[in-house]
């Protein structure tokens, strides 16, 4: 894996150079970089666990930040005055505060600053938090009370980006990861109870945005009215700008932040851009990373994520990681699935959990003979 990572660092670093050089703009050092620090946080939380102390240890601190996350999640949800200057000052939150000039629907961004790579976040906290909580339950220490309260924030906050993707994700995370436990009397009725108390407190906002989602299209770009917008939007941007841009340069793309060149406001000055540049965002993962980098980039990362999802089909068969492996594998897939309608790997949400927890993955399975030998007394990490 390090292999991997170390690949498409280097390798996403020279293609903007490359773009850049040939495009007329300086690479984005945060962007040339985004890999290595997948990198970094991998290798941290490999190094991170020693034995089932600090393997506790790490997850519930790593679940600590949801709180205050998710606590000014609910004030720009709420749209509390001293919340949205906070977010405005300090937050790079665009879309957020588009919506707060034209009176929109608001959304919840966090601190990531944009409700689906907070949603993406979310999605990775309620992966961990069910972790903690099958591992307290497989005789680990600690106790429930603060992974079992970092599931319902990571839940609540889940509800306040109103990403019916990313709610969909969390559920699916939660619902196959606990599997049987769900079917107890007393976890459908606290659910139940969850679920009536976010309608009496979100209900008319959560009916706003669906009512959003599913209005019909007004014919766009010749699809059929009866397409839902949400849907129909999205065809005509990669049917129409996307995929004709990406033909013209399908090797090495456009370089990094090439949407920048959609607004005269942010557009660099001697930049090339593809001549079918309108719309803001390129609303998929997949199209987003063959934009910026060429199909060079696609193929390179999608190598790197059919090798995570070889670990954690590995993990499943090995007993020691079984606890903690299917709530990552879920939350894992449901970001790929979402990722074709809008960018959710390279965005600072969903990996921020993926690669610390995917390290510490990784170090159980080294450690799982040893464990396994001592009764799974103790992790002890091989070098």
């Amino acid at each position: 894996m390090e292999f991997l990572l170390v690949a498409l660092a280097v390798g996403f670093f020279f293609l903007n150079e490359f773009n850049g050089g040939m495009l007329g703009f300086k690479p984005d050092i945060a962007s040339s970089s985004l890999a290595f620090g997948w990198l970094a946080a991998y290798i941290v939380g490999k190094l991170a666990v020693s034995d089932r102390d600090t393997l506790a240890a790490f997850m519930r601190g790593f679940l600590l930040p949801v709180f205050p996350a998710v606590l000014i999640g609910l004030g720009q949800f709420l749209g509390v005055p001293f919340v949205l200057e906070f977010t405005r000052s300090y937050v790079s939150a665009s879309n957020f505060e588009a919506v707060l000039d034209q009176g929109g629907t608001l959304r919840a961004p966090g601190l990531v600053g944009h409700w689906w790579s907070f949603g993406g976040y979310l999605v990775g906290a309620t992966a961990v938090a069910v972790m903690s909580l099958s591992a307290v339950r497989n005789g680990g220490p600690g106790g429930r009370a603060l992974p079992g309260a970092a599931l319902f924030a990571a839940l609540l906050g889940l509800v306040l980006t109103l990403t019916f993707a990313q709610i969909i994700a969390g559920a699916v995370v939660l619902i196959l990861s606990l599997g049987p436990r769900l079917r107890r009397a007393q976890a459908i009725v606290a659910l139940g109870v969850i679920a009536a108390i976010a309608y009496a407190m979100f209900g008319a906002r959560f009916e706003d945005r669906l009512m959003e989602q599913s209005v019909a299209s007004t014919r766009i770009g010749g699809i059929p009215s009866w397409v839902p917008s949400t849907i129909a939007y999205r065809l005509y941007v990669w049917t129409s700008q996307t995929i004709p841009m990406i033909l013209e340069r399908p090797l090495t793309g456009w370089g990094s932040n090439v949407y920048s060149g959609s607004s005269v406001a942010t557009a660099e000055a001697g930049r090339s851009y593809p001549q079918y540049l309108i719309w803001q965002s390129p609303e998929s993962q997949w199209f987003g990373t063959a934009m910026s980098h060429g199909l060079v980039g696609l193929v390179s990362l999608t190598c790197l994520l059919v090798a995570v999802f070889a670990i954690l089909l590995c993990a499943r068969r090995t007993p020691v990681a079984l606890p903690y492996v299917a709530p990552l594998l879920w939350a894992f897939s449901s970001q790929v699935v979402a990722g074709f309608i809008n960018p959710t790997i390279t965005n600072h949400g969903f990996s921020l959990v993926l690669w610390p927890i995917l390290g510490l993955l990784v170090s159980i399975l080294d450690s799982a003979p040893e464990m396994e030998h001592r009764g799974h007394s103790r992790l002890v990490r091989r070098d």
